[in-house]
């Protein structure tokens, strides 16, 4: 444990809502929040007036100055609303992507904005995102804008029976004890051959035999591992609409960054990306 966030800061409302929400998590955990962004990318013109990409050393030093002074203030905001927790934040040099990767090498999460501003605008699903994501040697939590709110005490879990699944099942099982929260634990199944025939039928109830042999194990695995209140949600559905509809009154959806079944290619595919645009509430992906 590094007892340390990393969040990515570029000025868009997102990522404002990514600092308070990473201040808000540090207070439980006990650990402290560094705000980084790069001011070296284009994202910032927009926000903070400067309307070059390409900039004298004199115009650099000044972006620094101006970036720092966003930060500050927005730091300053959730450090009044969480005082014990400590800050530091800092403008680096250099393209987001690698920023952010490097300064995740020594935090226990990483936190981004699912949207950006400015040239960077689609944050999320974009290269930087993508990257983040996929290299991140920490977990990394995408938050929207305006998702820094009350806290509800529940927390949902995706699994699909992959070491991955497990992964984000250990982890968010750690989470949910460390908020006193409920755990929520969601597999998704789907029988793609629908018809009326009999042997249609059986092959539909041995699935969803399967499907609920993979969660009662996860279910009891979360229980052995941690102490809190864990039921499990077995869905007939899309994972994505499954993890969406379950989500909606929680603190956050875990996911691990890659699965097998319902959830193959969860970071990278249709399903990470709807439930990283739709979500109402946090969404973390483990890897």
């Amino acid at each position: 444990m590094n007892n340390r966030l990393i969040v990515g800061f570029d000025g868009s409302q997102a990522s404002i809502s990514a600092v308070h929400w990473a201040a808000a998590e540090a207070e439980i955990r006990g650990a402290s929040v560094r705000v980084v962004s790069s001011y070296s990318m284009p994202v910032l013109t927009d926000y903070y007036g400067i309307g070059a990409a390409t900039v004298s050393p004199a115009e650099l030093s000044s972006l620094r100055e101006m970036t720092m002074a966003g930060m500050g203030a927005v730091v300053a905001s959730a450090r009044s609303q969480h005082r014990a927790v400590a800050f530091e934040y800092d403008a680096i040099n250099q393209p987001a992507r690698d920023m952010l990767i490097a300064a995740a090498a020594k935090a226990d999460m990483l936190v981004v904005g699912s949207s950006g501003a400015g040239a960077a605008r689609a944050f999320l699903l974009g290269s930087v995102a993508q990257a983040v994501i996929r290299l991140s040697p920490c977990p990394v939590a995408v938050v929207r804008g305006g998702q820094a709110g009350e806290r509800i005490g529940r927390i949902v879990v995706g699994i699909d029976g992959s070491e991955q699944g497990d992964d984000a099942l250990r982890w968010a099982t750690d989470e949910a004890d460390l908020r006193e929260a409920e755990l929520i634990v969601v597999h998704a199944w789907e029988y793609p051959y629908r018809s009326i025939t009999q042997a249609s039928a059986e092959a539909a109830d041995l699935t969803r035999v399967d499907a609920a042999c993979v969660l009662d194990r996860a279910v009891e695995m979360s229980r052995e591992h941690g102490t809190g209140n864990v039921r499990g949600e077995l869905i007939d559905s899309a994972p994505a609409g499954a993890l969406l509809d379950t989500g909606k009154e929680a603190d956050m959806i875990v996911v691990g960054s890659r699965g097998r079944g319902g959830f193959r290619s969860m970071v990278f595919g249709s399903v990470a990306q709807s439930v990283t645009a739709h979500s109402t509430c946090p969404v973390i992906v483990v890897r």
